[in-house]
């Protein structure tokens, strides 16, 4: 049995029903005409008064959605920026936020290597603003994000570490100069977990010991001076009770010694210990 075709002049695909193919016939029953072509579908916009995107969610566009997400109200801020005009802006260096509307440097936004610009909508401000309004949200969003992609963040890592292998460690090195407090309080502490001891007060270094008695050796009485010529006079931290017999990383175990005093007592207690120049 040949096969049907449809009626309508020129088509030759086969019939689906009333004599027509499946496109004329969903013509006839959408609009009434299989032969009319289909009505252009009216596009949402968006509801603020003079915008003429097109709606995302609320019946906004994206940039009054987004304003109404950070700050409560779809018209914060000044009027949309057409996306002609955001062109201008990266021309010059400059970036509308999506969220205040203000026009800021484009240092002002966090980079996503999915834009178009390879920017974020919003500016740092605002995303910091949300995340402190709303830090439960952000924390979360923040942990699954992470745990999805946990093997894309460490490869990121890595490519990173090796084609800037050189400037990382320059950084590190002036890291350490600009922060010697930070490096030996860092350095104590290490060294009082490899110990197995409690580390009570994690900042704790000679210098805080100092601050409390003064810069004067405990056990000998010496005045200790930082960088002196003779290096028995540098100023250290002793624990009292050593860490490898059970001392605690803490303030009222700590004293501030001389280094030869300190060299001298090594790991003993004060009973064990002969005493300044007596071993």
């Amino acid at each position: 049995m040949p096969e049907k075709i449809c009626s309508i002049e020129g088509c030759s695909t086969a019939v689906e029903a009333h004599g027509w193919c499946g496109k004329h016939y969903q013509r006839w029953r959408r609009h009434g005409d299989p032969e009319g072509s289909a009505l252009p579908r009216e596009q949402s916009l968006c509801d603020m008064s003079g915008c003429t995107q097109p709606s995302r969610s609320r019946g906004w566009c994206n940039a009054h959605y987004l304003r109404w997400r950070h700050h409560g109200s779809p018209d914060h801020g000044r009027e949309y920026i057409h996306e002609n005009a955001q062109e201008d802006l990266r021309k010059r260096g400059l970036k509308s936020c999506s969220c205040c509307s203000e026009i800021l440097p484009l240092a002002s936004f966090d980079k996503r290597e999915r834009s178009s610009d390879r920017l974020r909508a919003e500016c740092k401000a605002c995303r910091t603003t949300d995340y402190y309004e709303n830090p439960s949200t952000a924390k979360e969003r923040s942990r699954l994000w992470y745990a999805k992609n946990r093997e894309r963040v460490a490869e990121r890592a890595r490519r990173y570490r090796e084609a800037n292998r050189e400037s990382i460690a320059a950084d590190k090195i002036l890291q350490r100069l600009r922060n010697p407090e930070q490096v030996a309080a860092r350095r104590a502490r290490y060294r009082a977990r490899k110990r197995g001891a409690p580390v009570v007060e994690s900042g704790l270094t000679w210098r805080a010991v100092a601050e409390r008695g003064g810069m004067n050796c405990a056990y000998c009485g010496v005045l200790t001076v930082p960088k002196h010529e003779d290096a028995r006079l540098w100023p250290t931290l002793d624990h009292v009770i050593p860490l490898s017999r059970g001392g605690h990383h803490a303030l009222s175990n700590g004293v501030l010694a001389c280094k030869s005093c300190n060299s001298s007592k090594q790991d003993k207690t004060l009973d064990e210990w002969a005493g300044p120049g007596r071993d």
